[in-house]
């Protein structure tokens, strides 16, 4: 199982099966994507996030014990000697309550570095992980992603999968009986609808995709300082049509932050982006800003939230915010 992928985003890599020997190999790579998962899902419930070195001893082992299951492998995508991404996947049987097939695929884990998302490098290894399975015979597969990580789940959707199960997490102390579930309220008949009341049927939306903030033409540069380098945001490559455009890219959690040029411009005074920062880390943003001379103008009405304003360099406002 190997190859190398052509022209175009994802050019100049190799794709290999990774060696039992080599799971340390992957050892930057879990971490990376599992700081992506705290940035986007601080807490799963109660449980916070461990510490990177714990995180993959304990990743590895279970990576150790899968690959000694039949059917189990590990694809890797190379570039210049660098690992960028890595998939894992087992293999078992297949749903005892539906009708799939006798082996189901389920796919542990897909990580691309940091600096390589937007090259479609994701892609060539899920498609190799594909290939791979219709080989052995193996013709579904299943994902697990957490709630907030929407980004992924876009991914998915594209590429076919379906959103199937809902997963509940959480302690079970304090919870009531496991065979005595809570007793159902009184259901009431709705009352009856005028005509031409009825609320229209909603549409298939499932998320935000992006944010675009309106910039004067020739703001790269500055977008890159105030967005990538103050805010901490990191920047996504723009697909080549689009490029000739101005403006740059970011992504915010699991959505982006789009910073497009438009003439005449504009500053937005009051629309403006509300940005999710971790609570710890609020103080030092708006001290970071204050510092490069940006206006930081506190906020106390939101209960349950701490919060300031500022603009950015071309006066559009924008809102930081976290949890108290």
């Amino acid at each position: 199982m190997s190859g190398k992928a052509g022209s175009g985003r994802g050019a100049g890599v190799a794709l290999r099966e990774l060696a039992a020997g080599e799971l340390d190999l992957l050892a930057p790579l879990w971490i990376a994507l599992q700081e992506h998962h705290a940035r986007i899902t601080p807490s799963l419930a109660h449980a916070t996030k461990r510490d990177a070195a714990d995180s993959w001893r304990r990743r590895r082992r279970k990576y150790e014990r899968w690959l000694d299951e039949p059917g189990a492998f590990a694809a890797v995508a190379e570039r210049d000697g660098d690992l960028v991404g890595y998939a894992f996947v087992t293999v078992g049987p297949g749903f005892a309550s539906w009708a799939s097939g006798e082996q189901l695929a389920e796919l542990q884990t897909l990580s691309v570095a940091p600096e390589a998302r937007g090259e479609r490098i994701g892609t060539l290894l899920l498609e190799l992980v594909v290939r791979r399975l219709a080989a052995a015979g193996v013709e579904e597969l299943k994902v697990t992603s957490t709630v907030a990580n929407e980004g992924a789940h876009r991914f998915y959707e594209r590429r076919g999968l379906e959103r199937a199960f809902v997963v509940f997490f959480g302690r079970a102390a304090g919870t009531g009986p496991a065979d005595e579930p809570a007793p159902e309220a009184p259901r009431t008949e709705p009352a009856p609808k005028a005509p031409g009341t009825e609320p229209a049927r909603p549409a298939h939306v499932v998320g935000l995709d992006h944010v675009l903030v309106a910039a004067p033409a020739g703001s790269e540069p500055e977008a890159r300082r105030f967005y990538g380098e103050l805010l901490g945001l990191p920047e996504i490559p723009r697909p080549a049509p689009l490029r000739a455009r101005g403006g740059a890219w970011f992504a915010l959690g699991a959505q982006q932050l789009h910073i497009g040029e438009q003439e005449p411009f504009v500053p937005a005074r009051k629309a403006h982006p509300a940005v999710l920062v971790a609570a710890a880390g609020l103080n030092e943003l708006a001290d970071r800003l204050a510092s490069a001379g940006a206006r930081v103008q506190w906020d106390t009405r939101l209960p349950g939230r701490r919060r300031f304003y500022t603009e950015d360099p071309w006066g559009n406002r924008l809102e930081l915010l976290a949890e108290e």
